[in-house]
């Protein structure tokens, strides 16, 4: 089917357009005769549904028929002999003057049957994917106490936008997204670097020391309930597993910034371990650019992971020993390098094209046209 979308302030509202063509065989009885015909109908099928804060909604189809052209075929009497010709002919006259009647009942016929097999069809499927995002992503949000502050959605003749706020107490959260949208594109999804750190906030790393081999599995796991679905970092055979432990800051333990073109993530670590190297609370950052290539998107890091240590007020550290903490910082730098390249890996990549089933069971395969990350906005685009 086609999708027709509707211009609506107050949900994203679009129809499932359907044409297609009804042809039948008929018999009917009139006593003597039984009159042998055909019936050929041109019909468009909508139906609209409407993506609201409390899930898809479906309303009633609509179906209209352009044309119907039946067609009399035949007759059969029971009047023999010499005027069984006579009675077929009357019967087949009668029934070509009942024609327009005929039609108009076949078209009738049309518009129920199909109206009612598409709602049928349409609305046990709307009632299975609220059901799955109730029971799914949904489930698996309010669980961790992410379900959206609000929901909105909005439509115009050219596009269906849904918008969501994520934020907590003492969090703050960004507006509508920037207006330029990829052109081309079947679908566009734009994330605000503040919801993706909002829900961070909600996860439980704050404070949390973690095994370094465990440091990449433990922030797939947070992130999982942010997406809806499982997150798998890419695995590189060739590297080790980093060694030592993190200890998460209590605040701001992990934040992404969407800017310049890039992906910037940077961990606050409350103090790292490795070996019998114990350190202060660090900073430790990473930039990601986003590449498109053929058959895969890659995100490729932009230079060395930058690790220096968290900021220290002036007071406590008095001049004479700046020199020492200079010194002291590029050693625990160095002594860091190796692990956190094995956290933030030179390069992510991930297949460009992709397919999903829908709730009807048809696979649409899909691919990235976009990633960009610009002004605090991750924007991708499929088609």
């Amino acid at each position: 089917p086609d999708i027709e979308l509707h211009p609506s302030d107050k949900a994203a509202s679009f129809s499932l357009v359907l044409k297609g063509t009804s042809d039948s065989r008929t018999t009917a009885y009139k006593d003597p005769a039984r009159i042998y015909g055909s019936s050929h109908s041109e019909f468009t099928a909508r139906k609209r549904l409407e993506i609201t804060a409390n899930g898809l909604r479906a309303l009633a189809a609509e179906v209209k028929v352009h044309e119907t052209n039946n067609e009399i075929l035949g007759a059969d009497t029971d009047v023999g002999g010499l005027f069984a010709g006579m009675a077929r002919n009357t019967a087949m006259k009668k029934a070509r003057e009942r024609i327009p009647d005929a039609e108009a009942l076949a078209a009738r016929r049309v518009r129920e049957r199909v109206a009612s097999r598409l709602n049928q069809e349409v609305d046990a499927s709307v009632t299975s994917i609220n059901r799955r995002l109730r029971q799914g992503p949904g489930a698996a949000l309010e669980q961790h106490g992410l379900g959206p502050a609000s929901l909105a959605a909005h439509s115009t003749s050219k596009e269906l936008v849904v918008e969501a706020s994520l934020l907590f107490a003492n969090q703050l959260a960004a507006g509508s997204p920037p207006a330029a949208l990829p052109k081309g594109a079947r679908a566009v999804v734009q994330i605000h670097e503040s919801a993706v750190n909002n829900a961070i906030d909600q996860l439980g790393l704050a404070g949390q020391t973690i095994e370094g081999a465990h440091v990449r599995e433990r922030i797939a796991q947070a992130l999982a309930p942010v997406f809806g679905t499982s997150v798998k970092l890419p695995d590189d055979p060739e590297q080790q597993a980093p060694e030592g432990s993190i200890t998460f800051a209590a605040r701001a333990p992990l934040r992404v910034r969407f800017v310049d073109g890039q992906i910037e993530v940077i961990l606050h670590a409350a103090s790292l371990q490795r070996g019998n190297l114990k350190t202060p609370a660090q900073v430790i950052r990473a930039r990601y650019q986003p590449v498109l290539a053929e058959n895969r998107v890659t995100l490729r890091r932009q230079g060395d992971v930058e690790i220096r240590a968290a900021e220290i007020s002036p007071e406590v550290v008095s001049i004479s020993l700046q020199g020492f903490a200079a010194a002291r910082d590029a050693a625990i730098g160095a002594a860091l390098r190796a692990p956190m390249d094995r956290v933030f890996r030179p390069q992510i990549n991930s297949p460009k094209a992709f397919t999903i089933t829908t709730e009807l069971g048809n696979v649409v395969p899909l691919e990235v046209t976009a990633l960009e990350s610009r002004d605090g906005w991750l924007t991708l685009a499929v088609r």
